[in-house]
């Protein structure tokens, strides 16, 4: 589901929907990411942070619905990143290819902002985005 403008859509929301039951237990319960979860369970989507995006990205949690405000993002400037440049190239990379062959509309589009960052990458970002495009790549 992707949100729209005037959506409110919030991960909860996209919990609910899919009869997803959230409640970490145990150790997990302790780590960072539960409480980062829970302190953006309730924020409309389209208000997420790019350290928000990218965290999600990263950990794969509701894609359908983050990945095209993280293309949407990129579109503004491709090596955006809340902790260091390229950092959501990066949080991309770590998406399996089974979503960008589902998504090869969405892939075409990261493929582009690739070719157009790769002057202004540095070397580990150049090789987080030549895995990602080979992720991407990898379906046609």
């Amino acid at each position: 589901m992707k949100p729209r403008k005037d959506d409110y859509t919030s991960f909860r929301s996209l919990d609910e929907s899919a009869g997803v039951v959230w409640a970490p237990t145990g150790l997990e319960a302790t780590t960072r990411l539960p409480e980062w979860y829970e302190s953006v369970r309730d924020v409309p989507l389209m208000d997420l942070s790019i350290r928000d995006l990218c965290i999600a990205c990263r950990q794969t949690i509701h894609l359908e619905a983050v990945v095209p405000m993280a293309i949407k993002a990129m579109e503004k400037n491709p090596l955006i990143g809340h902790k260091y440049d390229g950092e959501m190239l990066v949080a991309l990379s770590s998406i399996d290819s089974q979503f960008w062959q589902q998504h090869q509309d969405d892939g075409k589009r990261v493929l582009s902002m690739i070719g157009i960052a790769m002057v202004g990458m540095d070397e580990e970002t150049r090789r987080d985005a030549m895995a990602l495009a080979r992720n991407i790549q990898c379906v046609r």
